[in-house]
């Protein structure tokens, strides 16, 4: 994961946020997602080289594609809790 997080961080991308479900963080602020990391099915194209470590396993730096939208009658029970 170094040489790709050196490569983001040429392109002004160098930040990290050490979040591990952000199905849930969005969730609890209103919306519906799904996340995918690069390599697994949906997010490959036969492009990502490294292996995909299962999720759950710890220690693991990851990086996420999410796709989001706001959910309809959605209440959230404390939206300052994050």
């Amino acid at each position: 994961m170094r040489p790709l997080l050196a490569a983001f961080a040429v392109r002004g991308a160098s930040g990290r946020f050490g979040l591990t479900d952000p199905e849930g963080l969005l969730a609890r602020h209103g919306w519906k997602a799904e996340a995918t990391q690069p390599g697994e099915w949906g997010a490959n194209y036969g492009r990502w080289p490294y292996p995909v470590s299962p999720w759950g396993t710890r220690g693991v730096p990851r990086i996420f594609f999410v796709r989001a939208w706001r959910s309809s009658g959605l209440r959230v029970a404390n939206p300052t809790v994050a």
